[in-house]
């Protein structure tokens, strides 16, 4: 069983060609807390860990957005709605260097202020939800698998008991990584190789060795690689994960 709630919203939108906006409060109190996002390849402090000059009136969050403190947090994510704002609503503030005013956090299903080439109004039906959990586990590594369970959540088949199933149940692992504060991004095979190759990031905040198990298959050799398969050499090669780091790993059976 998992602690969570789930929020869905429905609206019907009429026509309206006037700058409207549609924003939905959660209002978070954590004490002294600093709001975080995920974004694509790590996670940033709103108003904080990101280019000068770069947007801090709303962002694109990529999984999560948390609230937090040293000693706990509210994570939050939205399979559908990624822009939100942070502290209050800074439509049009444009403040170089702000910070979150506040844990307050305001999603933004949808608005027409854009100047661009699609209609003035947004009408018709329209559905969207939001997955909410808190925890003293106040660490992003805890944000993110929350997160990432949620929008990715597992495959499941069902499959016709055989003849001679005597109701016992088995579990095995086709490849296990051998450490829990590192994140599977992706996975593909290789064309042509009896080969994966896989991207995987560090979220902890912690140096890591990485190793790999499975029941199904024999583990040849593993190796690092670039994004485009070629094998690196040199420092870059170990099979280890620095914090925050990224890398892509070959594995052949």
């Amino acid at each position: 069983m998992e602690k969570k709630i789930e929020v869905l919203y429905r609206l019907r939108k009429k026509s309206v060609i006037n700058p409207e906006a549609v924003y939905v409060s959660f209002p978070y109190q954590i004490e002294n807390g600093k709001i975080f996002l995920d974004v694509p390849g790590g996670n940033i402090e709103a108003g904080v860990d990101q280019i000068k000059g770069s947007s801090n009136d709303w962002y694109t969050v990529q999984n999560f957005a948390t609230a937090r403190n040293s000693h706990s947090q509210v994570v939050m994510c939205s399979q559908e709605i990624p822009l939100m704002q942070f502290g209050a609503i800074n439509t049009g503030r444009y403040q170089a260097g702000a910070v979150s005013q506040s844990t307050n956090m305001y999603s933004w299903p949808m608005n027409n202020y854009w100047v661009t080439n699609f209609n003035a109004d947004q009408v018709g039906e329209m559905q969207w939800s939001y997955f909410i959990n808190s925890s003293e586990d106040s660490s992003l590594e805890y944000a993110t698998k929350f997160a990432w369970s949620n929008r990715i959540p597992f495959l499941t088949r069902v499959l016709p008991a055989g003849e001679g199933n005597d109701g016992t149940n088995q579990v095995k692992n086709i490849l296990k990584i051998n450490s829990e504060n590192v994140l599977l991004v992706n996975m593909t095979p290789v064309e042509n190789e009896k080969a994966v190759m896989l991207q995987l990031r560090e979220i902890g905040g912690k140096m890591v060795d990485l190793s790999f198990s499975s029941d199904i298959v024999n583990i040849k050799k593993v190796e690092v690689c670039d994004v485009v398969g070629e094998t690196v050499k040199g420092e870059q090669a170990a099979l280890k994960l620095k914090p925050w780091e990224s890398k892509f790993i070959k594995i052949y059976w």
